[in-house]
């Protein structure tokens, strides 16, 4: 859990540099960078978790 101020400032620095998009935890930096560079595992990763949760 982020403080508030912790929390605003990616924010905060992401609109001064008037970006679209910001990842701001190393999760999701690892995912952006996969989904990037390897976009046919990140589809077969999303239809087997589809998959999965419709079993339970």
């Amino acid at each position: 859990m982020w403080t508030a101020d912790a929390a605003a400032r990616p924010m905060v620095n992401a609109l001064w540099h008037r970006r679209r998009e910001v990842v701001v935890t190393g999760h999701g930096k690892f995912a952006a960078f996969i989904g990037r560079h390897l976009p046919g595992f990140t589809a077969f990763l999303m239809a087997r978790s589809d998959r999965q949760g419709r079993k339970t």
